[in-house]
């Protein structure tokens, strides 16, 4: 989507970003083009994108506190709520 006139972005753009990218930037980047849209609803909870990327970015550095470093691999086990999909991006 571009930021100017909200347009999407063509498909084989849009897939090579997608391709070419982390959780992590995909979030972030939407964040800055549209941080009040609506991310992820889950029961009824509903995440921006502003919001996600906050929660994405704290789920990082909490591992990262804890000795993660890139290309390190992380395990997650809990039950699903509308915490887990922050927590898991974060990773």
């Amino acid at each position: 989507m571009n930021a100017e006139d909200h347009t999407a972005p063509e498909p084989d753009d849009f897939l090579r970003e997608l391709l070419d990218s982390t959780v992590d930037g995909v979030v972030r980047r939407t964040a800055a083009r549209v941080p009040d849209r609506v991310a992820v609803r889950y029961a009824d909870r509903a995440w921006t994108y502003a919001e996600l990327d906050a929660a994405v970015s704290t789920a990082a550095a909490e591992l990262r506190g804890h000795g993660l470093e890139d290309g390190d691999r992380a395990a997650s086990y809990g039950h699903n709520s509308s915490r887990s999909g922050p927590g898991l991006s974060g990773v």
